[in-house]
């Protein structure tokens, strides 16, 4: 769901959208609240755009957190998931797994006699 979706329903007073992660369901009530609040009290077209630039500028904060958070968790469970194959069969391959699951690289190929162009 993007941002302009999640506007569009804060403005219509709709109810909270599943599957949202955290930043997304604090953007989503946050919104919903500004719109209604600035219905019910006659808010300045300009104070609620200024607090509507606070709510995004809060929710790409915390939605990077939670994005890089996420993308670290893969990354253990890479590495985990790697070292334990290599542990119980100790192969070139599963080393060479285990090297590209921690650095994000594969191991160089050697360069033979055949390849050289000089």
């Amino acid at each position: 769901m993007t941002i302009n979706d999640l506007e569009l329903l804060a403005h219509k007073g709709a109810k909270l959208p599943a599957g949202l992660n955290g930043a997304e369901q604090i953007f989503f009530l946050g919104l919903r609240r500004l719109y209604a609040y600035a219905k019910l009290s006659g808010m300045p077209p300009e104070q609620g755009s200024q607090e509507k630039a606070a709510l995004l500028k809060e929710f790409g904060v915390r939605n990077l957190q939670i994005s890089r958070a996420e993308k670290t968790t893969r990354m253990w469970k890479e590495i985990e998931a790697a070292a334990n194959r290599y542990r119980t069969e100790r192969t070139l391959e599963n080393a060479d797994a285990f090297v590209k699951a921690v650095y994000g690289c594969g191991r160089k190929r050697e360069v033979t006699k055949n390849d050289r162009t000089d």
